[in-house]
């Protein structure tokens, strides 16, 4: 049981305001197979927020544990100021431009899209395309 906002936040999708670092690494390594509301009248005395029961399911996945922390990690720097661009956010964290812009091109994306327009797996293979 978390508070309505985070569970919004647990199952965001792309381009949506609450979509964002927590949602992708979250969904790289489980998604999220049900929810429901909870009001604050299920509770004594009530709280003043209302909670949502979220259910995981782990996802079976490739990156051994120092790549998830890796992947992790750029995953954050992607999102480290929102209204950046992917591009500029990865050029701060020490990744060429050039070599960020040749990525996403190959997965189809321009060089001024902003990390909230990725999906999970988008970032898995762009983190793999920059670290190979």
């Amino acid at each position: 049981m978390v508070q309505r906002e985070v569970a919004e936040r647990m199952q965001a999708k792309p381009g949506t305001k609450a979509y964002g670092a927590y949602t992708v690494k979250l969904a790289l390594y489980a998604r999220v197979t049900g929810s429901f509301l909870v009001s604050p009248e299920s509770f004594y005395p009530p709280p003043h927020v209302a909670s949502a029961v979220i259910s995981l399911a782990r996802k079976d996945n490739a990156f051994c544990a120092s790549e998830k922390r890796a992947l992790s990690a750029f995953v954050d720097r992607s999102f480290a100021q929102r209204r950046k661009t992917l591009v500029n956010n990865l050029k701060q964290a020490g990744y060429k431009p050039e070599q960020v812009q040749g990525a996403l091109n190959k997965l189809g994306f321009s060089q001024d899209v902003r990390a909230e327009r990725l999906t999970p797996e988008d970032f898995a293979v762009l983190y793999q395309e920059l670290h190979a």
